[in-house]
């Protein structure tokens, strides 16, 4: 007992910052090391007003505890100190005041609970655990909504490549307006004849009528006309390009 009056819990220590998945028998299993335990009281209200009292069967065993230096249990540095009848460290009562009876586990933490500053400092905790989940919660929403913005992007810049590719394909195709006006007129028909291929649906069905033009128009198969039917050979094996996308 102080010189003012106030009882210390000279066994029980004050254990505070546990996690809410923390079972009791951890926090025994934990603090038995330093000494036997005779009782252990806990509560737990929301994430961050999470404490207990753990009651030794000797004062020895309970400084240990406190002098031990930090306490880490299940991923959570705890606040470890001795007990008093007024849950405080110190003086806290009038030098008058009489000695009181010595408290339970269960007895200090009804005046824990009933404390109006410890509530207050508690409901403060709680309220700082949720801003940082909503804020944590709002950062993740803002990084999904920037990726999904990154993919439409990266999509629409694919798609216009794509279109550009074709169209590049297609002006690789155009008629020459220097061509002779015979080669000229071949090329125009084996052009209206590639675009009529580009409509069917089959890719297979597509390149083998390809083929089937190609031979067609192949130099060995038109001895009389060897330079028209050389370009427009040539001129229809640029044409591939055209047909192969499915």
């Amino acid at each position: 007992t102080h010189a003012d009056g106030t009882e210390v819990q000279s066994n029980m220590i004050f254990v505070g910052g546990f996690s809410m998945q923390t079972p009791k028998n951890l926090l025994i299993a934990y603090f038995s090391k330093y000494g036997r335990i005779v009782d252990c009281a806990i509560t737990i209200k929301g994430r961050a007003n999470c404490f207990g009292f753990i009651h030794y069967e000797s004062s020895a065993s309970a400084n240990m505890a406190v002098t031990a230096g930090m306490h880490q249990v299940h991923g959570k540095w705890l606040e470890v100190r001795k007990a008093t009848a007024e849950n405080k460290v110190g003086p806290v009562a009038a030098a008058s005041a009489a000695p009181r009876r010595s408290a339970s586990p269960r007895d200090l933490r009804a005046e824990f609970l009933n404390d109006p500053k410890r509530r207050a400092a508690a409901e403060a905790r709680r309220i700082e655990a949720t801003r940082k989940r909503s804020s944590s919660s709002s950062s993740s929403s803002s990084r999904k909504k920037r990726r999904k913005k990154a993919k439409r992007k990266k999509s629409t810049s694919s798609s216009s490549s794509s279109s550009a590719s074709g169209a590049e394909k297609t002006a690789s195709l155009e008629v020459q307006s220097q061509d002779a006006p015979e080669v000229e007129k071949a090329k125009i028909e084996a052009l209206e004849r590639l675009q009529k291929l580009k409509a069917v649906e089959s890719k297979e069905a597509r390149m083998k009528e390809w083929r089937i033009l190609l031979r067609d128009w192949h130099p060995d198969k038109n001895p009389e006309r060897v330079e028209l039917a050389t370009a427009v050979f040539q001129f229809l094996q640029k044409g591939k390009t055209m047909l192969e996308a499915d």
